[in-house]
């Protein structure tokens, strides 16, 4: 049954595909500002969804987000291991 880890979890990685298909059009992934822009909108959902607003805690969840293709959804095995980590990591979920 999903709990609110596999919640949070497909919700940064839509956000990420979404907002990834928006900023290609005008920057480079490894642009200072797109990579900003990806930093902010996790930040965002893990204080809103999660009350998570440490620096650090927003890093290392960036780090542990699937790779994100514009072409294919992660598979369920790379989003079942996000989820997990978000698991432990946030134990308050």
């Amino acid at each position: 049954m999903p709990d609110r880890s596999d919640y949070l979890a497909k919700t940064i990685v839509a956000r990420l595909r979404s907002l990834e298909a928006i900023l290609r059009e005008d920057l480079p992934p490894n642009d200072p500002q797109f990579v900003k822009r990806r930093t902010d909108a996790v930040a965002k959902i893990l204080a809103v969804d999660a009350g998570v607003t440490d620096g650090i805690t927003v890093q290392t969840v960036i780090s542990a987000v699937p790779n994100i293709s514009l072409s294919t959804d992660p598979s369920t095995r790379d989003m079942a291991e996000f989820a997990d980590f978000l698991r432990k990591k946030l134990p308050e979920l």
